[in-house]
């Protein structure tokens, strides 16, 4: 039987999830670091052309780094996609219970019972349990 679906349900699966926006405001700041490093009127004396080879060496490493972050966030984004639909895979997937019988049983028994017996068996597919635990291990703590 599938289970119903609940808001809180409903709420996880239309989830989404977006890289860190301060990622690029971070390497913006650095950038315009790196742009008036060279502005101080109390530095030393640098000749221009060290000075443009000393910004294009900068913006490369920045850009490389910049680089870096976005596939890290965008790595991120996909451990939270992946533990999001395996947490929604095993609360939505159907669960195998037994409703009636079916079919003819033939034979004789004897003897005698007495006492009572209470309780419920449920039978639970056996990804339920796991997959709420793996979707756990996947998600980061923080973001």
């Amino acid at each position: 039987m599938t289970p119903p679906s609940t808001p809180a349900l409903d709420a996880l699966k239309n989830r989404t999830f977006e890289i860190d926006p301060g990622l690029a405001a971070q390497t913006n700041r650095q950038r315009r670091d790196l742009q008036t490093s060279h502005h101080q009127p109390t530095g030393a004396f640098l000749p221009p052309q060290v000075r443009d080879q000393q910004l294009r060496s900068g913006n490369e490493r920045l850009g490389q780094q910049e680089g870096q972050l976005f596939r890290e966030g965008q790595y991120d984004v996909n451990k939270l996609n992946y533990g999001r639909d395996l947490a929604v895979a095993g609360m939505s997937a159907p669960q195998l219970v037994q409703t009636g019988s079916a079919g003819t049983q033939a034979g004789t028994q004897s003897g005698t019972q007495s006492g009572t017996q209470q309780g419920t068996v449920v039978q639970h597919d056996a990804w339920g349990p796991m997959a709420g635990q793996m979707a756990a291990s996947v998600a980061p703590l923080s973001l």
